[in-house]
């Protein structure tokens, strides 16, 4: 069960406020730096959208998150339940669950498709994935897998079940706190051939937080069921598997 976490609503707004900023800060900075190198290549490069990515919404996360705890000196472990002596059942929880979601994604995703193609609804793939396709050299596909198996999973897990899920359920909605963070987990991704199969995935994601207390199972869990995706991306792209 999850215990009581230091989120209130005024600490979230100060911590909402503080990423916003923050992330508007480092857009504008990068974009400024785009604009002068005067170079159109650059400025549409998958590598740039990536880091972009990075630093404007995901580091603002981890920074706001710094600020926030480190000038209320309230400890990570308190904020996120991350506790020494039950990270092994934490890790061993959340990699068993990463692995567990992987066919319901794909069943899921491949209800989506059918239904999104019988609507008549234009199927595109989510801009991480293509990103990852289009990048030319290795260090480029490396910043990549990194955000994809190591930034995206602590920043997104920090947000929203870190975050707001206990915001809202401390609140008094519990309900509204569970499905809400759910769908805008899908929703954030942009891409509705995914928004099914990530909402089931953050649906399960906040239930794994609830049974462990402890955010470092979730983040696992995600970091694992993006680090299976990643690998079957790359093996696809190097063997065509789904080629006719």
């Amino acid at each position: 069960m999850l215990s009581e976490k230091p989120w209130n609503a005024g600490r979230t707004l100060r911590w909402l406020f503080t990423a916003l900023a923050g992330g508007a800060s480092i857009l504008l900075v990068l974009a400024l730096v785009g604009r002068l190198t005067g170079d159109p290549k650059l400025e549409k490069s998958p590598e740039l959208q990536t880091l972009m990515g990075i630093l404007g919404l995901h580091g603002a996360i981890l920074l706001a998150t710094g600020y926030v705890l480190g000038s209320e000196r309230i400890p990570w472990s308190e904020a996120f339940g991350w506790r020494r002596g039950d990270a092994g059942r934490a890790l061993r929880w959340g990699a068993g669950m990463g692995l567990a979601l992987l066919p319901l994604s794909a069943l899921l995703q491949g209800l989506s498709t059918v239904l999104l193609k019988w609507l008549h609804v234009t199927l595109t793939e989510e801009q991480a994935v293509q990103n990852l396709k289009d990048a030319h050299s290795v260090a480029g596909q490396l910043l990549m897998v990194a955000f994809a198996v190591v930034i995206a999973p602590v920043a997104e897990e920090i947000l929203f079940r870190g975050v707001l899920y206990p915001t809202v359920r401390q609140a008094g909605y519990p309900r509204l706190a569970w499905w809400g963070t759910a769908v805008l987990f899908g929703a954030i991704h942009g891409n509705a051939g995914v928004f099914l199969p990530l909402t089931a995935l953050a649906w399960v994601l906040t239930w794994l937080y609830n049974r462990t207390d402890n955010l470092l199972a979730p983040i696992t869990a995600h970091a694992v069921f993006n680090s299976c995706n990643v690998v079957l991306l790359l093996l696809n792209e190097r063997y065509h598997f789904a080629d006719p």
